[in-house]
């Protein structure tokens, strides 16, 4: 029994899963050596015949379970690292993932830049550019699939280590931005999009544009990896959580801004347009490309030819037919990052309130 305590604790799963979260092993030893005195006090005083202390009360409970809590529960930076390091792990043991989510965006990025190459600032130009952002939205939404699997497979080991103090909810939603929304949700969107920025003849004429741009997707991928991620801590399983995440990102598809005109949708379901990430980032993208630019239009004959007389006109004037408003631009960004910052700490309090069933 004294070999049992000194070593490995009254509980050996204690033991364990202090030593597995990095924890010093001299606040480990500290609390044993406490509890192996603690258990002869009591032998002796059964030996003896004297009174054995009686139930704690509920606040001196408290205040001896915060006590070991704080002796073998690891510092913030501890639980990171420890966190990270399987993480890291476990990122490129999954090396097939990395080259699937790399090799994805980069073919997809070549199909793009031959299927809308050099697009010109006229209106089949301008409907291009608008459809082939849209496209680019919903392949980034469906891309952040992937990491359904990982949610749905972890949420029991997470819950279990966490009732055993291991660490916190904020280690784990650090570690998913660190070793899963950066490597495998921004890495791939920046990869895509600069593989089509040039062929398809998008901006060009200040490079603060292309910052504008690549920030844009960036968030809006972070905002549809955050969703699908938080869907897959919500659902028990892989199927109803990929079922629930697919119509969340097409329900937010439809009012992105390329299916359905503003003026049409009815009142009640306008808010939806107003918070939709996909409206945000399609607005955001297109006001970026096309205020301040000259653009032509060519009225068509009855046979589908241009007219060979072009009529110049602002590109505003396609966005305000579009129900885009140029003056939102800002509004849009600051949205995209509010979202991103909500859905982490929505994730932040699912994670916390996991629980391991038994």
């Amino acid at each position: 029994r004294e070999r049992l305590l000194r070593r490995e604790w009254a509980n050996p799963a204690e033991f364990l899963l202090a030593f597995a979260a990095g924890v010093d092993r001299r606040d480990v030893n500290a609390v044993a050596d406490r509890r192996i005195a603690e258990h002869h006090a009591r032998r002796r005083a059964e030996e003896d015949g004297a009174p054995t202390a009686g139930p704690a009360s509920s606040a001196g409970l408290l205040t001896k379970l915060a006590e070991e809590k704080a002796a073998f529960g690891s510092h913030v930076w501890r639980q990171c690292r420890l966190l990270s390091k399987r993480s890291a792990w476990a990122l490129f043991g999954a090396y097939h993932l990395i080259a699937a989510h790399a090799g994805v965006a980069f073919a997809v990025g070549l199909m793009l830049s031959e299927l809308y190459s050099a697009e010109p600032l006229s209106l089949p130009g301008t409907l291009n550019r608008a459809g082939s952002l849209a496209f680019l939205q919903l392949f980034l939404a469906f891309s952040s699939l992937s990491c359904l699997e990982v949610a749905v497979a972890e949420r029991k080991l997470i819950a279990l280590e966490m009732e055993a103090s291991s660490y916190g909810a904020f280690p784990v939603v650090a570690t998913r931005w660190l070793f899963d929304i950066v490597p495998l949700r921004i890495v791939p969107t920046a990869l895509v999009a600069s593989v089509i920025y040039a062929p398809m003849g998008l901006r060009v004429d200040a490079g603060g544009y292309f910052a504008w741009y690549m920030l844009v997707l960036t968030l809006f991928s972070a905002v549809a990896t955050l969703t699908t991620y938080c869907i897959g801590l919500l659902c028990p399983s892989l199927g109803p959580a990929a079922l629930l995440s697919a119509v969340v990102t097409l329900w937010n598809f439809v009012f992105g801004g390329l299916l359905v005109q503003p003026g049409t949708i009815p009142p009640l379901l306008k808010p939806f347009r107003a918070v939709s990430p996909f409206f945000l980032s399609y607005e955001a993208l297109l006001v970026n490309e096309l205020d301040g630019q000259t653009c032509t239009f060519a009225p068509a004959d009855a046979s589908g030819r241009p007219a060979s007389e072009a009529i110049p006109l602002y590109c505003t004037q396609y966005l305000y037919n579009m129900g885009l408003d140029p003056a939102a631009f800002a509004a849009d960004v600051a949205m995209l990052a509010a979202w991103a910052v909500g859905l982490t700490l929505v994730s932040w309090v699912l994670v916390s309130r996991l629980r391991f069933v038994r």
